[in-house]
């Protein structure tokens, strides 16, 4: 005859209890259907396969925030790699900017020196140029021979 444990369904492991609803469900059959062992063991049939249900549901449910917790790991990592991303751009834009206003301000101190020096250099090559020609003009005078000895040498 077949016999109820004491620690069934919550005190056990999957496999004990599907050996005992298999038991149980034997025991029925032996019984050939008897509404007496229907009534004692469909019960307890039912029992430990909500007991096993309950355990699998538990189990999906831990799953299910674990890979919950995972994601939110994920997407904080995700967050925080964005955010200092955009804190590190914020940061290089600055820094090009007052790059730039360095530039500026050092070509609006340059400029007018640069502009005083090219106006002077202008003048220079102007005055040079008017020496080559007043040089050239005097050459053109003295009327030299081919071995460069004047023909009057006396002036």
């Amino acid at each position: 005859m077949t016999t109820v444990n004491k620690r069934y369904p919550h005190e056990m492991k999957d496999n004990e209890i599907n050996d005992l609803i298999k038991e149980y469900t034997n025991a029925i059959v032996d019984a050939r259907g008897s509404p007496n062992a229907v009534l004692q063991f469909a019960p307890l049939i039912q029992l430990g396969q909500n007991g096993l249900q309950g355990r699998h549901t538990k189990k999906a449910a831990y799953l299910s925030i674990g890979v919950s917790v995972l994601s939110l790991l994920i997407a904080g990592s995700a967050l925080f790699v964005s955010w200092t991303s955009s804190v590190s751009n914020t940061k290089w834009e600055e820094n090009q900017l007052s790059l730039i206003s360095e530039l500026k301000m050092e070509a609006q101190f340059i400029s007018p020196g640069l502009e005083k020096v090219v106006s002077e250099n202008t003048k220079n090559i102007q005055a040079s140029i008017k020496s080559s020609e007043k040089l050239l003009s005097l050459i053109e005078k003295l009327e030299l021979k081919a071995d460069n000895k004047p023909i009057n040498p006396a002036k």
